[in-house]
C-alpha cells in the first residue's frame, strides 16, 4: 500500500511539473552551436520571457570571447595568431558598443541577421567589416542576410575565415541569432467566475479542516481511517479543480515603440523600432488555481501519512501517560481515579 501511495505521488508530481513547464513560453536559443550555455554558466539559470534581448546577446558574446581566448592556438602560424587576437579585441569592442541588429522579417523566430534595415551589423559581420571593408560585408548581406555562417556559400566568406585565425566552427559559435522583440509585456485581465470562487472556497475550507483533523489524529495515535480516506479524495478533487480551471492565455498583441500593430497585415503606420510581444493573462485566476493545487497536495500528503503511518508508539505513549486507580472507601464505597500526565 505504501508503494502504491509513493507511486501516486510521483505521478502527481510529474504531471504538475509537465503542466508548469508547458505554461512557460519556450525560448529559442541565442546560438545554434552552444544554445544558451553562456547564460546558464553566467547566471545559473536559463533565460526567461522577462530577460532582455540585449542581455542575452552581451552575455553570449562575452562568454564566447573568453572561451576562444583560453584556447591553445600555438599550432597556428604567428601571423594567424596575431590576426585571431585582433579579431577577439574587435569582438570585445563590438560587444561594448551594444548596437545589435534586429530580425525584422521573421518576428516569430530567432535568426541570424547580417545587417538589418537600420544598418546595424551582426558580430561576425562587424569583424569582416573592420578587416575586409564594409563593401564586402554588404555583398554578403545581399545574398545571406539571414543565413548561418555554415550556409554562406561565398568565396569571400571562406577566404576570410581561412585568413582570420578562427575556424568556421568558432565563427558559428560567435554568431548570435536575433529577435526583434523587446522584453515580453504582461497585461492582466483579472476575472474569476462566481462558481469557481465559491467552489474554491468550499474545497479550501474542507481541506484545511481535514488537515487539522489529520494532525490531531497523528498526535493522539488514532487509528480512525475515515478522516484520512476522505482527505485523500478531497485533496485529489481540489488538485483537479485547480488544474481544470487554470486560465488559458487570453490572447497576444504586438507593439512597436509603444504603438499596437497588426502583425497579420503589418499595419504599423510606418513605424520601426523594438517589437514587444504583449500577453493578456488572468493572473488572479492563475494564482487561485495554483493555491487549490498546492492546498490539495498538502491535504493528500497529510492524509496519506495519517493513513499509513505506524501509530503504535503514539498509542503506547498515550496509554503510559494515563493511570487508573481503584480505592476502597469506608462503608463499602469505591473510588475510581484517573491521572493524566502531559
Amino acid at each position: 500500500m505504501k508503494v502504491l501511495t509513493m507511486l501516486a505521488f510521483m505521478v502527481i508530481a510529474a504531471f504538475l511539473g509537465m503542466t508548469l513547464a508547458s505554461s512557460q513560453k519556450q525560448l529559442q536559443p541565442v546560438n545554434a552551436m552552444i544554445g544558451d550555455e553562456s547564460f546558464v554558466e553566467t547566471f545559473g539559470r536559463r533565460p526567461d520571457n522577462q530577460t532582455s534581448e540585449a542581455l542575452r546577446i552581451e552575455t553570449h558574446l562575452a562568454y564566447v570571447e573568453k572561451k576562444l581566448r583560453s584556447r591553445n592556438v600555438t599550432h597556428l602560424p604567428e601571423h594567424l595568431q596575431k590576426k585571431r587576437q585582433q579579431l577577439l579585441e574587435l569582438l570585445e569592442e563590438y560587444r561594448d558598443a551594444g548596437r545589435f541588429p534586429k530580425n525584422y522579417d521573421y518576428p516569430s523566430e530567432r535568426r541570424p541577421c547580417f545587417i538589418d534595415r537600420d544598418g546595424a551589423i551582426c558580430a561576425v559581420g562587424y569583424l569582416i567589416e573592420q578587416t575586409a571593408g564594409r563593401a564586402v560585408a554588404e555583398r554578403i548581406n545581399t545574398l545571406h542576410q539571414y543565413n548561418y555562417i555554415q550556409d554562406m556559400e561565398m568565396p569571400e566568406v571562406k577566404e576570410w575565415i581561412q585568413q582570420s585565425g578562427l575556424t568556421e566552427e568558432e565563427c558559428a559559435m560567435i554568431q548570435p541569432s536575433y529577435f526583434s522583440y523587446g522584453p515580453s509585456e504582461y497585461v492582466s485581465r483579472n476575472r474569476i467566475s462566481t462558481a469557481y470562487g465559491i467552489s474554491s472556497g468550499i474545497a479550501g475550507g474542507l481541506s484545511l479542516g481535514i488537515s487539522a483533523l489529520n494532525i490531531h489524529q497523528l498526535q493522539t495515535g488514532s487509528n480512525d481511517q475515515w478522516i484520512p480516506a476522505i482527505g485523500m479524495l478531497s485533496g485529489a478533487g481540489e488538485i483537479v479543480l485547480g488544474l481544470v480551471n487554470r486560465p488559458e492565455p487570453l490572447g497576444t498583441a504586438y507593439k512597436i515603440d509603444g504603438k499596437y500593430v497588426d502583425m497579420k497585415n503589418m499595419i504599423c503606420g510606418g513605424c520601426y523600432g523594438t517589437l514587444t510581444e504583449v500577453y493578456y493573462t488572468n493572473r488572479h485566476q492563475e494564482i487561485l488555481s495554483w493555491a487549490n493545487v498546492s492546498l490539495g497536495a498538502l491535504t493528500m500528503a497529510l492524509s496519506s501519512w495519517n493513513l499509513f503511518h505506524r501509530k503504535e508508539e503514539n498509542q503506547k505513549h498515550f496509554q503510559k501517560s494515563t493511570r487508573y486507580g481503584v480505592t476502597a472507601l469506608p462503608n463499602s464505597g469505591i473510588r475510581i481515579t484517573m491521572l493524566k500526565s502531559f
